[in-house]
């Protein structure tokens, strides 16, 4: 109760000291080979109150409403006039965070976060167009990239440094929810050191399975050169989001062999192989069963929205000729870290493992007919969409 009152005296004093008039400007770019005046930029605002609980940072979407408007105007530019009440909670108990945002006449568009209140002056990494319509040849999505970037740019596991930084994000949507989600960029620690490396964006048919729905690709922009004064300190400009011009439609046509199999310790129908995209809460089980009647071969084990307790997944095939084919998969695929799910378990050692969720395939090369398919998960599995076997 101490705490709330002293929060309220501090939120409250310092609505006292400032200015609510004063201009807390923002301002930016967007960049075309078309003629760009006119074209209209949007300021939303989100105000997110300390009630909710919510333990990750304020993000505003395109649901928050917009609370500014302007237009490009001659040489590019553009700038809002944002008084202090509108860009800082004045004796409000809540965080303010903002998106600036624009939509070019060919459909693309392109957006930058704020997740703090304003400060004196807020520069925005330039908006660029990205005016493409990505394709699908043998499995990968083909795209020009979003800005331009060196030939060797989509050569898989080439280290890049530098002071723009670009990733590709690719999501496939469906009525029944995303069904797939990988980035073109994989970080590695080698030695100590923390490298990232690219690598083509993948969507086979075992990752579309029979679902149909939209690609929807995104770039992420860093200018680590762009610099700007946030209150008291001096940090590299909030990331540039865009998006193309237009999405890929697509209908996937293989079903998967495991669909409607068991999945013991789960009681029949298994949740997990019925082909319906519900989040199930998997009670941090350590270990799935299924049986292949009549015994195949396997190429990939692919997992949707699956959330773990640690990176390593163990994949172990009991074959028909009586032999055993096994594989540990640590890598986190698509993972994204989610504050409003973090959570950490105790391993044996004493140490501690994260709650890791996001989208895996991986590959299964036992080179014979299959009977059983087991996943052991070491520290458990909390949750899962699907999984599908090919």
């Amino acid at each position: 109760m101490r705490a709330l009152w002293f929060v309220t005296l501090v939120v409250l004093g310092s609505a006292c000291m400032s200015n609510p008039d004063e201009i807390l400007p923002i301002r930016g770019s967007v960049v075309s080979n078309a003629p760009v005046v006119g074209q209209p930029v949007l300021v939303r605002r989100k105000i997110q109150p300390f009630s909710t609980g919510s333990r990750g940072p304020c993000l505003a979407d395109q649901s928050a409403p917009v609370i500014k408007e302007t237009q490009v105007e001659a040489d590019g530019g553009y700038r809002f006039r944002v008084f202090r009440a509108e860009g800082q909670p004045l004796g409000t108990l809540g965080q303010f965070c903002f998106r600036v945002e624009t939509t070019f006449p060919s459909g693309s568009s392109a957006w930058s976060e704020l997740s703090n209140a304003l400060s004196l002056d807020n520069p925005i990494a330039p908006f660029p167009e990205w005016p493409v319509a990505p394709g699908i040849d043998g499995g990968v999505l083909v795209f020009e990239p979003a800005i331009p970037m060196p030939p060797d740019f989509f050569q898989s596991f080439t280290e890049f440094s530098s002071e723009v930084q670009l990733d590709h994000t690719l999501e496939f949507v469906s009525d029944a929810g995303l069904i797939w989600k990988a980035r073109d960029v994989r970080e590695e620690v080698v030695d100590g050191g923390r490298f990232f490396r690219r690598e083509s964006l993948r969507l086979g048919d075992a990752f579309v399975e029979d679902f149909a729905g939209e690609v929807r690709l995104r770039a992420t922009i860093t200018d680590l050169s762009l610099r700007g004064q946030y209150l008291f300190y001096e940090n590299a400009l909030p990331p540039v989001q865009v998006r193309p011009a237009r999405d890929l439609a697509l209908q996937g046509t293989r079903v998967p062999f495991t669909r409607g199999l068991a999945c013991p310790p789960f009681e029949p129908p298994c949740p997990f192989t019925d082909g319906v995209l519900d989040r199930v809460d998997a009670g941090q089980v350590t270990r799935l069963s299924l049986e292949v009647s009549p015994p195949r071969e396997v190429e990939v084990l692919v997992l949707r929205d699956v959330a773990l307790f640690g990176a390593a997944i163990e994949v172990e095939l009991a074959l028909e000729d009586g032999g055993v084919w096994s594989v540990e998969d640590k890598s986190v695929g698509s993972t994204d870290f989610n504050f409003e799910e973090f959570a950490l378990v105790t391993k044996p050692d004493g140490g501690l493992v994260p709650l890791l969720s996001g989208y895996r395939a991986i590959g299964l090369d036992a080179g014979a007919p299959v009977q059983r398919v087991i996943l052991k998960f070491p520290y458990g599995l909390a949750r899962m969409r699907e999984l599908s076997i090919f």
